[in-house]
């Protein structure tokens, strides 16, 4: 730069440019993998909470022939006694998870005992997270669907 001229080049611009851009990306990535270790801590949080209160709730019952084997029926029983977390119930009456997915519930057959068990569904689930979560060995093909099984309260 001469003596006199007062500012920066256009090379110098576009130095800086660069060099904030570069720092963007790696920021918006680092970003985007906290945001997904929180959604999946969350997701945790809440099959833990839907699962204790499902217990609880039926634990003098012999079965959980009220939540019905039909998911979204199971999914709207689950919501009117309590056992969803607030924050996971929308407006519709729809239960969703941290990444956008619809979450099931309902009766489920065990040890040929009718409605003996039930299970969560956890639909929409991204394929590093399905697998990440994997209670059983089934999901680990499934990208779309977290499967949780409860056996039995009373033998």
């Amino acid at each position: 730069m001469a003596d006199g001229e007062h500012g920066r080049s256009m090379i110098e611009m576009l130095g800086v440019l660069a060099i904030v851009g570069i720092l963007s990306v790696g920021g918006i990535s680092g970003f985007n993998k906290a945001m997904t270790k929180f959604k999946i801590a969350k997701l945790k949080e809440q099959m833990a909470t839907i699962t204790m209160n499902v217990v609880n709730i039926f634990r003098d019952r012999y079965n959980y022939a009220e939540l019905g084997t039909d998911p979204v029926t199971g999914a709207a029983m689950a919501v009117r006694l309590n056992l969803i977390p607030r924050e996971m119930v929308r407006d519709d009456g729809s239960i969703m998870h941290p990444f956008n997915g619809k979450v099931y519930i309902y009766a489920v057959d065990y040890a040929d005992k009718p409605n003996s068990g039930f299970a969560i569904d956890f639909d929409g689930l991204p394929r590093a997270v399905a697998v990440e979560l994997a209670i059983n060995g089934e999901n680990e093909s499934n990208a779309s669907l977290m499967n949780l099984f409860v056996a039995p309260l009373h033998e």
